[in-house]
């Protein structure tokens, strides 16, 4: 029986910054995941956004004539200056890429009924021109849900934080729990595998243990001086004697 993975919170505010902004990452993130849903069509061509905005951040073709596209767009809201920065990118992006036939917006929110509406409106208005798709929240979390995505989910969004005392203790009671009867703590014996963790943490038992083996150490080391001073001493008496007896 094998315990679960601790899995990280998808929290995209917390997201792994990239070239140093939360806002980075969140758009490298969309590319990557964008590149494992249709870089079989093709080479997903990567567009770097400091050499000037053509609407999208990544692209390819699916055929000589149907170019599909990603738009990331890291909101924490959506209202009316987000919906207005959406439709210019989608403009721009026809613009610019005339074989384009489908463009993807991504963007860290699931939409409330009235801004589905405004999406829906989008979606009709563009039509004869684009197949608009949705990326929110719900649809990126689905994602990195799925085992293929799992090492994108855990580089993104994993961090130090969690790698602390309540994760070592939640995971030896997944351990534990796993083993059943298998595992009787009075009978347990540590390993020399244990013992080097508990060195390396400077647990308290490491530390007495360590202790106790330096007094008796240094117990040894004073007996045996003594052994060797007293040897040295009855060696010299003997000499002394038999200098004695040759001098008389």
């Amino acid at each position: 029986m094998t315990s679960p993975p601790i899995l990280p919170d998808i929290e995209f505010s917390r997201i792994r910054p990239h070239r140093g902004t939360t806002a980075g990452g969140f758009e490298e993130l969309v590319v990557q995941l964008f590149r494992a849903e249709y870089g079989s069509l093709g080479e997903v061509r990567r567009v770097e956004g400091s050499g000037g905005d053509t609407g999208v951040e990544a692209f390819v073709f699916a055929s000589a004539n149907h170019e599909i596209g990603i738009q990331a767009k890291f909101f924490d809201t959506l209202g009316a200056p987000q919906w207005n920065q959406i439709k210019r990118s989608i403009a721009r992006a026809a613009a610019e890429h005339p074989k384009l036939k489908t463009y993807i917006v991504a963007v860290p929110l699931d939409r409330n009924p009235t801004q589905q509406k405004t999406w829906t409106a989008l979606v009709a208005a563009w039509r004869k021109r684009l197949k608009l798709v949705w990326w929110g929240s719900s649809e990126i979390k689905d994602f990195l849900t799925r085992a293929a995505h799992r090492g994108r989910l855990l580089y993104w969004f994993g961090s130090r934080e969690d790698f602390n005392f309540d994760w070592f203790r939640h995971q030896n009671a997944v351990a534990r729990a796993a083993l059943d009867d298998r595992y009787t703590p009075t009978r347990h014996v540590k390993t020399d595998g244990q013992l080097l963790l508990e060195a390396f943490a400077l647990r308290p038992s490491f530390l007495q243990n360590y202790l106790l083996l330096a007094e008796g150490l240094v117990h040894a080391w004073r007996q045996l001086r003594s052994f060797a001073k007293a040897k040295s001493e009855k060696s010299k008496d003997k000499k002394l004697a038999a200098a004695k007896k040759e001098g008389n």
